[in-house]
């Protein structure tokens, strides 16, 4: 028995639909594995790339149309992707294949796809397109084609990248952004026509992954972070790519910034704990500590006026697999409002301002029994 990634799962707070990938292009006795997913910033698409031999396999999902069709107890099961193509990848291994970056564009019109290094079954960079339907006019019976086109980008081989736009609220399709980064520098381009870059930052003379994959996931709104040494933490604009502010935490351990989606508060762990700073005049808003470890990774998601963070919980008889406690916290008085408990293996996030904060979306890792039956 191997653990393989077959399915996609997602709902609020807990499941309700699951994604079955691959049906069309392998039997039920030998479900796929999945070598990437990445959902769009408005909540709306899932794309999701698998290998069979020689060939690549892209799907978009529309999960607009499939909103409240399913419940915990009895989650939807949807196997045909809205859109698709196939690309030919020399001499690709579905059971080991090189790390495969991919996104989707906010509105689901795009999607990136590339593996970080030109090795045995590597993939260089790539966009396709296509225009997707509203839901009530979407046939989804049959998927759509996607039409790969060409971009400044193509032929290049990057470790880190993402569709981005600074005011998710109010943005329309042609102000979304594509940032590129490389441990060294992170650079922006538009995403209409061919793309032309737009501005590019040199962050640091020594590579640092680590800063690049940090500073992508500090992306909210207008700002983003780059973890710079001694804990210096350095917040940029991202419309402008203009140094906004310097916030000096004073310790080598801070780790995993983030910022809320109006930019006006970053979070950053320390030494078990998570603090919090005003972006713009670097003053110390809050420290929560409450049921957090310094032998182990704090992981959190910031919201506007709440954050979630969990801690992974042994087995138990009454609960044999590792389970997580996520807790709700108010930002302003370190409270916590709620506590759920939640499998390790469920990858949590929140959607953009106005809608639900928990659980947005939740990715399982399942045991390949060599059967059909939807992830638990």
């Amino acid at each position: 028995m191997s653990i393989v990634i077959d399915h996609v799962v997602y709902g609020d707070e807990y499941p309700t639909q699951v994604i079955r990938v691959g049906i069309e292009n392998t039997p039920c006795t030998r479900p796929v594995r999945i070598a990437a997913v990445a959902f769009s910033d408005a909540g709306e698409f899932v794309t999701t790339f698998y290998l069979t031999e020689g060939f690549g396999h892209i799907d978009i999902w529309d999960i607009r149309s499939q909103s409240g069709k399913g419940s915990s107890s009895s989650p939807q099961v949807i196997t045909v992707p809205c859109a698709q193509a196939k690309v030919e990848v020399s001499k690709a291994d579905p059971s080991s294949s090189p790390e495969i970056n991919l996104d989707i564009s906010k509105y689901g019109s795009q999607v990136a796809l590339c593996t970080e290094e030109e090795t045995k079954g590597g993939i260089s960079f790539r966009v396709f397109k296509w225009n997707p339907a509203s839901p009530v006019d979407h046939d989804l019976s049959q998927p759509w084609p996607l039409q790969s086109t060409t971009t400044i980008c193509d032929n290049g081989y990057y470790n880190m990248f993402s569709y981005h736009t600074s005011d998710p609220l109010n943005s329309k399709e042609e102000d979304e952004r594509f940032c590129i980064c490389d441990g060294l520098s992170f650079t922006v381009y538009n995403t209409v026509g061919k793309w032309t870059q737009i501005y590019r930052i040199s962050m640091q003379q020594n590579l640092s992954f680590l800063a690049a994959d940090q500073a992508l996931d500090s992306l909210q709104g207008r700002y983003f972070a780059w973890l710079n040494t001694n804990g210096v933490i350095s917040v940029w604009d991202f419309e402008t790519g203009k140094l906004v502010s310097h916030i000096l935490t004073g310790d080598d351990s801070a780790s995993n910034p983030e910022l809320s989606l109006d930019g006006s508060m970053l979070a950053v762990t320390i030494s078990g704990t998570i603090q919090f700073y005003d972006t713009f005049t670097g003053i110390k808003l809050g420290v929560f500590r409450e049921g957090l470890s310094e032998e182990s990774d704090i992981d959190y998601v910031l919201g506007q006026d709440h954050f979630l963070t969990y801690n992974l919980q042994e087995s138990t008889v009454s609960k044999p697999c590792k389970h997580n406690v996520r807790s709700v916290v108010n930002v302003r008085n370190m409270s916590i409002v709620k506590n759920y408990d939640i499998h390790e293996d469920y990858y949590s996030q929140y959607l953009q301002a106005g809608k639900s904060m928990l659980f947005t979306y939740t990715e399982v890792y399942v045991a390949n029994h060599g059967s059909c039956s939807a992830a638990s």
